[in-house]
């Protein structure tokens, strides 16, 4: 049987939710789907090693009784979670036992009645089985309650389980080891994107987590803490970070703690599907009674090598009860009022070892508040070991749930001599992504934001060493890292030429003031404008599209997008050569960080993209996606049926660590490929039925519309009332009927016969699809190992041009929207306007008097 692939799973689990969903929001019914997950992975790796064992002591010769005793026996299964029968997917009669059989139990997916008691007693019996599981599993509540009515009924459920039963989760199934972590981070996304403001109690985008983990950079052989865990990621992506960079990732400890019961749950999950188990993953209040103590000195905080946090915002907190209070050595915020956010540094910098980093999400408002808040930032900044190594400003809108502007703080406690006695601030708020919920740092604004901070650069507007010093002096900024008074990146206000608004003309001087914007493509100022020689030049091109075209269409522009598409398609040529090897002698990270550098020093050099954007280049192609397959599935909820798209999609570094585990396989091509490949003719036929079905259908909808069925009575707004109201076919049927009229009949056979038509289109439509999806089917099946690297090679390829065309057409777009805001501002003079208005109101008073009105 195939391995499941990356994709397979991810749009399993989806569909998973989707048989809840509606149900209860996203952040309840997370719980549901990761411990339905959850259970049937522990049984499938459960029933795999029993299977194991079994073979195992029957070749020792043991007796049956015996087999059957150490089968039962925990300690046999080593590191693999024991399942006791109660949990277990399938279950033989001769596994029970006696005190068992009266129940004539045959395994989870074959429950049919007390469905929710008998999984909420399975997760219990797992855990008591398990002490490392101790509480995990607890809060998921399968017969959870609301006004005494169970929320998902058992049909559900049992539909449910028998969702998970498609398919076996061990890691021998799946193309490459960590697919299951990945789906199961997947999920947490989809969750958090879901949920809203609730995802940010336990996820914090991946592009943000990805930039603190650079910044402090983890090694093997490191203790990483996190005290506001989440579901994990920080500590995940630590990992990943490790290894990417050659590490042993298996030489590196993780910590971490949180307050909310289902956040801790979901956290300690998430490190068993990324087989982290010894992660130690703690449930509790971080300020009020932190879990670890100095192994030598229990009055002390334990230290760790790096400690990342991205600690919830604004909350209160109280000192009553409080454990080891000698952490906040700056003094204590204030309980209330909401800002125990420095109660969270001071904790993380006492957490800290001597020559440990750490790195924080914080509110804005940390920065500049007053009372015992500046008192302990001022503790901060004068520490005698000289700890702040780094402030950075974040983009606007980047977390869930909350605009809260948000920066990084860095605390170094062995900082770098170049920064002794000073901070580097950066203020990267204004380079962003703008999404369609919230904004996300692209790969090139965290490429930025590194290399300036790993080199100790000074960029104007952008980034500055400041002295402590000047932050602490009481009779200027006492204190004050407001970002902007150290680092303002208001862009300089828009030059207005008096002369040019009122006679016309495009002032030369902000032509000049466009720079690389218009040489780094070798557009000469005579291609868009006319110098007058006075110092303003008139433009050439009529219109703003007009000028959009010819920047387009510039020979200069041409050529140099030519030159980076032929250095790329060199780049290419070796890059294709390791990727063949990739899992043989090549190693997916070391080809990551090898061809990401040499795609920087082969366009860079070029002067169109920057050196940010040219790595950004080769990280948005790692996270690019392809379809693999799109089917039309009919979902059905109580009476009504609904078409639904499904997509299975795969993005490139999956792609990657499939070719590494596995080869290159035919799950990684895509129907398209093999369609296009094969099939030509058979696509030019579809979508010639597909035309026909959308216009049998475009006819008959025409048809029922032009029926007329006279004034609808409604009492809704007006404003509602005058919307264009969709007519349903059905509707106008009912209405013919009860007219009963020979013109009404007339009108009911044509509806007849054009549903007819449209009928014999779909039907048509759907032979030729399925056809032809069992022909594709046929091909992959046959597909040789050199076939499938040629298909896959070329879907890896048009993601890659694709990236690139994005960023250049980008690029070109800046310079574009440059010159078509001069014409903007200057395309029209106020004498130009003043004559077109007067010869307006000429023509105006001409008309009124031909009627009349005026002498």
């Amino acid at each position: 049987m195939a391995k499941l692939t990356i994709s397979q799973l991810e749009n399993h689990l989806l569909k998973a939710a989707d048989i809840l969903r509606g149900k209860m929001d996203a952040s309840e019914f997370k719980e549901y789907i990761f411990g339905m997950l959850f259970l049937k992975r522990l049984s499938d790796n459960f029933a795999v090693k029993r299977a194991e064992l079994k073979t195992n002591f029957e070749a020792r010769g043991w007796s049956a009784e015996r087999v059957s005793k150490e089968l039962e026996e925990p300690a046999n299964y080593g590191n693999v979670f024991f399942v006791p029968w109660e949990a277990r997917w399938t279950c033989e009669e001769h596994e029970l036992g006696n005190a068992a059989k009266p129940e004539k139990w045959t395994g989870i997916l074959h429950l049919k009645t007390e469905v929710a008691s008998k999984l909420k007693r399975a997760l219990t019996k797992i855990e008591k089985t398990n002490p490392s599981l101790e509480g995990v599993l607890s809060n998921i509540d399968f017969g959870k309650k609301v006004k005494s009515k169970q929320i998902i009924n058992d049909a559900k459920l049992i539909k449910l389980i028998g969702h998970f039963n498609k398919y076996r989760l061990t890691n021998d199934d799946f193309v490459f080891p960590d697919l299951l972590g990945a789906a199961y981070e997947y999920m947490i996304k989809n969750f958090a994107d879901s949920a809203g403001k609730k995802g940010g109690e336990f996820y914090t985008p991946s592009p943000v987590v990805q930039l603190m983990v650079r910044l402090i950079k983890p090694v093997a052989g490191n203790r990483v803490y996190d005290p506001t865990v989440g579901s994990g990621g920080m500590l995940i992506h630590s990992k990943h970070y490790v290894e990417e960079n050659g590490g042993r990732a298996d030489n590196l400890s993780l910590f971490g703690q949180d307050d909310a019961a289902s956040v801790w749950s979901i956290c300690k999950m998430n490190m068993i599907m990324h087989d982290i188990k010894d992660a130690d993953i703690q449930h509790g209040d971080t300020i009020g009674e932190p879990h670890w103590t100095d192994e030598n000195d229990p009055t002390q905080t334990r230290q760790f090598d790096r400690v990342i946090a991205n600690p919830p915002f604004s909350q209160n907190y109280s000192q009553a009860g409080m454990k080891l209070p000698n952490r906040f050595q700056y003094g204590f915020a204030p309980e209330t009022g909401k800002k125990a956010d420095l109660m969270f540094v001071e904790h993380m910098i006492a957490s800290t070892k001597d020559d440990g980093v750490m790195i924080t999400v914080m509110p804005h408002g940390v920065l500049f508040r007053g009372g015992s808040e500046q008192r302990i930032r001022k503790g901060i900044l004068t520490d005698k070991q000289d700890i702040v190594q780094a402030i950075i400003s974040l983009p606007p809108n980047l977390f869930y749930g909350t605009s809260i502007p948000a920066c990084l703080l860095v605390i170094n406690k062995k900082k770098p001599q170049r920064l002794k006695d000073s901070i580097l601030i950066v203020n990267a708020d204004a380079e962003y992504g703008e999404g369609r919920n919230q904004n996300i740092l692209r790969p090139e604004d965290i490429e930025k934001i590194v290399y300036v901070f790993d080199n100790f650069l000074e960029v104007p507007g952008y980034s500055r060493i400041v002295p402590i010093s000047e932050i602490i002096d009481e009779n200027g900024n006492d204190g004050n890292l407001n970002i902007r008074r150290y680092v303002d990146n208001a862009p300089p206000a828009e030059p207005h030429d008096v002369k040019a608004h009122l006679l016309g003309g495009v002032p030369v001087c902000e032509i000049n003031a466009l720079n690389g914007l218009v040489t780094k493509y070798g557009i000469a100022e005579s291609d868009l404008f006319t110098d007058r020689g006075d110092g303003y030049a008139d433009f050439i091109h009529t219109s703003k599209s007009i000028i959009k075209e010819a920047i387009q269409s510039n020979a200069g522009v041409n050529a140099a997008n030519g030159r980076i598409v032929d250095a790329a398609n060199g780049w290419w040529v070796h890059a294709a050569a390791e990727i063949s090897q990739i899992g043989k002698t090549v190693q997916v990270y070391e080809f990551k960080r090898k061809y990401t550098e040499q795609l920087r020093e082969t366009l860079e050099s070029l002067g169109v993209l920057d050196r940010f954007q040219c790595i950004g280049v080769f990280a948005n192609w790692w996270e690019h996606s392809y379809t693999v397959r799109e089917s039309t599935e009919i979902e059905t909820n109580g009476d009504s049926n609904t078409k639904v798209t499904v997509k299975e999609v795969i993005s490139i570094k999956n792609v990657f660590k499939t070719i590494s585990a596995e080869g290159f396989v035919a799950a990684l091509v895509s129907d398209e490929k093999i369609a296009k490949e094969h099939f030509a003719s058979e696509l030019a036929e579809l979508e010639s039925l597909e035309r026909d079905a959308e216009n049998a259908t475009a006819e008959l909808e025409s048809y029922a519309e032009s029926i007329d069925m006279g004034e609808i009575d409604d009492d809704t707004e007006s404003e509602e009332a005058n919307e264009t109201k969709e007519i349903k076919v059905s509707d106008v049927e009912k209405f013919l009927k009860t007219l009963g009229t020979e013109e009404a009949k007339s009108a009911l056979k044509k509806i007849k016969d054009l549903k007819s038509q449209k009928s014999k289109a779909n039907k048509a439509l759907k032979k030729a699809q399925i056809e032809l999806q069992e022909r594709i089917d046929s091909i992959r099946k046959e597909l040789t190992a050199e076939q499938c690297e040629t298909l896959v090679m070329e879907l890896l390829q048009e993601g890659f041009i694709a990236e690139l065309n994005k960023y250049l057409k980008a690029e070109l777009d800046k310079t574009v929207k440059a010159v078509q805001h001069l014409w903007e501002k200057y395309a029209a003079s106020a004498n130009q306007l003043t004559e077109a208005r007067t010869v307006a109101e000429d023509r105006l008073s001409s008309f009124l008097r031909g009627l009349g009105y005026v002498d």
